[in-house]
C-alpha cells in the first residue's frame, strides 16, 4: 500500500526506551497525518496500525494505514513524506505537501530526547531517508516563521458560559463581561444596542453566549466575543445536588442519556 511506512530510530546508546520509542511512532504518525489531511483537504480518515516491531537498537517499527470504509487512503502519502523529510534534511524550505501543522509536528518530533540520533523512514520502492537533528533544526527554524507571521489572534463561532457582570453602553460601544466559571478571568462581550434590556436584566446572574469568539493564538483562551445571542442559565442556588443527579440518573427517561440530562439542569429545560 502506498501509505506503508517504516521507522528506525537510532540512539546514542545501547539501549532504547520504550518511551522513547512511543513517542516517536505517535509524533510521526501526526506528521503523518498532517500531510495526509494536507493532500485530501482534509478527507484522510483512518487508523494506523503496527505490522511488526522489532526488539533491538536501532528499534525499527512496520506501519500500515487503514483507511475508514467508503474513504480512500492518500495517493503516495509515504513517498510524500519521505521527499519531504530529505527536502528538510538538505535544507530550511516547506517541502511539497506539507502544511504549517506538518512543519510543527516534524520540529517536535525527537523532543527533548538526547539521545535520539536519527530517525530512518522508508517508503515503498525504496524511497529512504535518514532525518537527523538538521532536519528538525529546519524545521523548528521553519515553525518559528510560521508563527511570528500568523497573527496573535484568530477567531471561531462558538457558545461562552459565565456570570455576567460590568456592563457599559456609551455611544455606540455596548459591552458586558462575562467571569469565566473556572478561572474568573474576565471576558468582553459585545453586543448590539436592542439588547441592552435583556442584558440589564441578566447582571449577576449565569449566562450563555454565543456569537463569535476571539482567542490567543498562543494560550487558546477567549478574550472577547460579538454577541449574537444569549440566555440566562439556572443559577448556582437552583442547581441539583450531587446526591439528587445520582438519583435521578439511575431514573432516567427512557431514551435520556445521563449527558443530556445534566445539559438539562444546567440550561434550565
Amino acid at each position: 500500500m502506498s501509505s506503508d511506512i517504516t521507522i528506525t530510530v537510532y540512539t546514542n546508546e545501547e539501549r532504547l526506551l520504550w518511551s522513547d520509542l512511543k513517542m516517536v511512532i505517535e509524533r510521526s504518525i501526526s506528521a503523518l497525518n498532517s500531510v495526509g489531511r494536507n493532500l485530501t483537504d482534509g478527507a484522510m480518515q483512518g487508523n494506523w496500525c503496527i505490522e511488526g516491531l522489532s526488539k533491538n537498537s536501532p528499534a525499527v517499527a512496520a506501519l500500515s494505514f487503514a483507511a475508514l470504509p467508503g474513504t480512500e487512503e492518500p495517493a503516495e502519502l509515504a513517498k510524500v513524506f519521505v521527499d519531504g523529510m530529505q527536502v528538510l534534511e538538505n535544507e530550511e524550505a516547506k517541502p511539497d505537501g506539507f502544511n504549517d501543522e506538518a512543519i510543527e509536528n516534524v520540529a517536535d518530533l525527537f523532543g527533548k530526547r538526547k539521545n535520539i540520533s536519527a530517525i530512518g523512514y522508508e517508503a515503498p520502492g525504496g524511497c529512504v531517508v535518514r532525518a537527523s537533528d538538521v532536519a528538525i533544526a529546519h524545521a523548528v527554524a521553519l515553525d518559528k516563521k510560521n508563527k511570528e507571521a500568523r497573527p496573535e489572534q484568530y477567531s471561531a463561532q462558538g457558545e461562552l458560559c459565565g456570570e455576567l457582570g460590568q456592563v457599559t453602553a456609551h455611544r455606540s460601544k455596548h459591552e458586558f463581561v462575562i467571569h469565566d466559571e473556572l478561572d474568573d478571568r474576565k471576558i468582553v462581550c459585545n453586543f448590539p444596542e436592542e439588547k441592552l434590556h435583556d442584558v440589564a436584566g441578566a447582571l449577576t446572574k449565569r449566562v450563555a453566549v454565543f456569537g463569535t469568539i476571539k482567542y490567543k493564538r498562543k494560550t487558546h483562551q477567549p478574550i472577547s466575543i460579538d454577541v449574537e445571542g444569549f440566555e440566562t442559565l439556572r443559577q448556582d442556588a437552583e442547581l441539583a445536588s450531587l446526591d439528587a443527579i445520582r438519583e435521578a440518573i439511575g431514573d432516567l427517561p427512557q431514551g435520556m442519556s445521563p449527558a443530556d440530562y445534566v445539559r438539562g439542569l444546567r440550561d434550565g429545560s
